[in-house]
């Protein structure tokens, strides 16, 4: 392992530990949370500063403490912090610092979750990609390789927020190890390393606690001998039977009851309805939860969702099915992806506002939105993403990992045969993670899906020179929560590529191209595009193609969101920053929210990466509101095929 680190920190840092402060405590007594010796309740919900552009922290904090709440929950995803193996990330939206002291100014408590699991639907479950380059790693185990990497990644990350325990000054009342281990595994030996390794930062500067799920086959694996266990649940739920389940699993006298995650909404992934929970439902539940016994805590999860910007959505395995997460990390929380207030917000604001110890605030004035309108966009060659790479040659495919690629897409190519007569030829592969376009000759020729369609037939014409057989495969983004007894390997890319059968292996036969869609590498293609003209005979040919126009925004701009609508699939980009994926033909997100520090007064640059076919005149139009499907489609490869 690498010992020569890089770090850029906060300066924050350096102010949060010269604060003075009193005598602070924070404390289990009696069955309840005691605050500076006083009992208290949490009225938490979750918040991901990293789903958050950094000039809207301040907005949404303001809102979740206008509903009501004292403390926030927030997870602490090790690939934002970490990108690298050698370079550690604490500025701009990564400042957790910052994140930390500015909940602190609006008087929050705050619940941390360090991981090095986090889960949250995002990217890999917060793991960094590079993990899975490393030898025989397992993860989530006490495997001494992976167990090397946790130790110098926390040791850092503790360090930083040490002057923000309570007892230190700071916000931070709790410290999670893990994230709902019990629905994992059951390494003892990882469980207790992980607890005395976070405790001596800790102390007694704040409680340890772990989190999984109200019932008995989580909570016997997930508990930590000496630390403060947690159930969480959702509307419906026996509250009664809960709590008293969660105090078998703690000391005496040491179980306040709490619900670590109370859902108000939940998950979607590409495909499905998007998300809705019975307000009513969830109403009825909270009030059964603040009635409980001597006043029971509650952590709303979520408080506020956010966007999965760039590539950082997560997925799930239903047994063999892969589920990738949409764009919009929405969750039909209380506060919508735009910060908008919704009824549910106003319903709880209603029920947390009668336990309240202080007067709840008004909500800030919700945030403008515009129309900006239609822009026409202009057709550009693929070929200049490729222009600035040179190909790595290999004699098989190689993952995105063992090209040191964290995200984004890959080009493989090859060659096949000259083919005396017209034929078909049918190409399979081992795996596909997670989508390949299929092109020969630069013909779309299909898609290759992990799901359910890992082969094709190919129509190879004839000629006297070798057809070119390319593969354009997309990270669909890493699975972030694993079911008990999962290997963990979520590599990207191809494997085992075969033509009738035969594998296609030989010396420096397979180039491949990294495409990462990266600030760096878009500023790339710009500089080709501009000396690129898409031929004649592209522009209405189906497959990938770029496309640009410019949005001209002739005052202070607002928040707004784009319509794909008459689009496929593919990734919008505005003046480099990722807004994330589209996938218009299945649904259910139709628009993608651009936040106004993406925007700025003037001309504004459109890049949209289209996989297959564009609308038929180039047009995306600029909306002030978002538009979900709410009616379930298909995933099949049937309806792939009927609508790429």
């Amino acid at each position: 392992m690498a010992s020569c680190w890089i770090i850029t920190l906060s300066l924050s840092c350096i102010v949060c530990a010269t604060m003075a402060h009193a005598q602070r405590t924070f404390a289990i007594q009696n069955d309840q949370f005691v605050l500076d010796g006083k009992p208290m309740r949490l009225l938490s919900a979750d918040i991901h500063y990293f789903r958050i552009p950094r000039p809207y922290w301040a907005d949404r904090l303001l809102r979740l403490k206008a509903m009501g709440l004292n403390s926030v929950q927030v997870y602490v995803p090790w690939n934002v912090h970490q990108p690298d193996i050698n370079r550690f990330d604490f500025q701009g939206r990564a400042d957790l610092l910052g994140f930390l002291q500015l909940a602190h100014s609006l008087d929050f408590l705050v619940l941390l979750r360090p991981g090095p699991y986090i889960c949250a639907e995002w990217e890999f479950g917060g793991f960094p990609s590079w993990l899975q380059s490393v030898p025989n790693i397992v993860l989530r185990s006490s495997d001494a390789v992976y167990l090397s990497y946790v130790d110098s990644y926390m040791s850092v990350l503790l360090s930083l927020i040490q002057p923000m325990l309570y007892a230190n000054g700071g916000p931070i009342i709790m410290v999670q190890l893990e994230n709902e281990y019990g629905s994992y595994g059951d390494d003892h030996a990882y469980k207790t390393w992980l607890r005395d390794f976070v405790r001596p930062y800790v102390n007694n500067s704040a409680v340890l606690y772990t989190t999984d799920g109200a019932a008995d086959r989580f909570l016997t694996s997930g508990v930590v001998e000496g630390v403060y266990a947690v159930g969480d649940f959702g509307p419906g739920t026996d509250v009664a039977a809960a709590f008293e389940l969660q105090k078998t699993y703690n000391a005496p006298a040491s179980s306040p009851p709490f619900c670590s995650e109370f859902y108000t909404g939940w998950l979607t992934h590409w495909g499905e309805k998007m998300a809705q929970t019975s307000t009513q439902a969830l109403i009825n539940t909270l009030k059964d939860i603040l009635a409980y016994h001597n006043g029971a805590s509650v952590n709303l999860y979520m408080g506020f969702g956010g966007s999965n910007f760039g590539f950082m959505n997560g997925a799930n395995l239903l047994g063999d099915v892969y589920q990738p997460t949409i764009t919009s990390y929405d969750y039909d929380a209380p506060i919508s992806e735009a910060g908008d207030l919704t009824d549910k917000y106003f319903a709880i604001r209603d029920v947390l506002s009668q336990y309240a110890t202080s007067p709840v605030p008004s909500p800030p004035a919700p945030l403008p939105k515009t129309a900006y309108g239609s822009v026409t966009l202009q057709a550009t060659s693929f070929a200049a993403a490729l222009a600035s790479i040179v190909p790595i040659r290999s004699a098989e495919p190689l993952t995105m990992e063992a090209l040191s690629q964290d995200y984004g897409f890959i080009l493989y190519r090859t060659q096949i045969h000259a083919a005396p007569v017209d034929r078909f030829v049918n190409l399979t592969a081992d795996w596909v993670r997670d989508r390949a376009v299929v092109l020969v000759n630069g013909v779309s020729q299909g898609v290759l899906y992990r799901n359910d369609n890992t082969s094709i037939q190919l129509s190879i014409e004839k000629s006297d020179v070798p057809a070119v057989l390319e593969l354009l495969v997309e990270n669909m983004g890493r699975v972030n929560y694993f079911d008990s007894g999962t290997v963990i390997d979520e590599r990207k890319g191809l494997q085992h590529v075969r033509l009738d059968g035969t594998l296609l292996v030989g010396e420096g036969i397979w180039a491949q191209i990294p495409l990462p869609f990266t600030s760096k590498h878009l500023q790339q293609i710009e500089e080709a595009a501009n000396s690129m003209v898409l031929k004649t005979d592209d522009g209405g040919r189906a497959g990938p193609k770029l496309y640009r126009g410019i949005l001209s925004i002739d005052s202070e701009p607002t928040d707004t969101f784009i319509s794909m609508e008459g689009w496929t699939k593919g990734v919008v980009f505005v003046n480099s920053h990722n807004i994330g994926r589209y996938w218009e033909t299945v649904g259910p997100q139709h628009t993608l929210y651009i936040p106004a520090d993406f925007l700025k007064q003037g001309p504004n640059s459109i890049f949209v990466f289209e996989l297959h076919d564009g609308n038929s005149n180039g047009t995306v139009v600029f909306d002030h509101k978002p538009y979900f499907d709410y009616e379930s489609r298909s995933l099949t490869s049937g309806h792939e095929r009927s609508s790429f």
